[in-house]
């Protein structure tokens, strides 16, 4: 399956061990944002800032499975994880898919309680949901 990963950009160390897992049961990381390098301002990298996010939001919406992590450690609200949520949600209710998964227990966003989100524990409970 094609999997899409978004988290904050502080996180990028625990979706890489995510990617790892994904990888090793046979899954396609659709778009690695993990690798991209810091845009801020993005104003003053306007090129590279729009080209991720012409690839990250492709990303979202041209997958099978789409997870977040919820736990932002900077409290980033503005954070681009959630405009790739909205992607996601607007993927599957045009086309039904991707599945999506919120995990861990941060659900400060209203968008976290749409019908095509499914909240669960942890990733591990993921893994299982998708081997099905």
């Amino acid at each position: 399956m094609k999997i899409y990963v978004a988290a904050a950009f502080s996180r990028k160390d625990d979706v890489k061990s995510i990617y790892e897992a994904l990888k090793e049961e046979g899954h396609e990381i659709v778009a690695d944002w993990t690798n991209h390098t810091i845009c801020r301002p993005f104003e003053e990298k306007e090129d590279l800032t729009r080209e991720y996010s012409i690839r990250d939001i492709n990303g979202s919406v041209m997958c099978d499975v789409f997870i977040i992590l919820t736990k932002d450690p900077e409290n980033n609200i503005s954070g681009g994880h959630k405009s790739e949520l909205g992607g996601a949600i607007v993927s599957y209710e045009l086309t039904k898919k991707p599945r999506i998964y919120a995990i861990e227990d941060n659900y400060n966003s209203i968008f976290y309680f749409h019908p095509a989100v499914k909240r669960m524990n942890d990733f591990k409970d993921v893994m299982e949901e998708i081997r099905k």
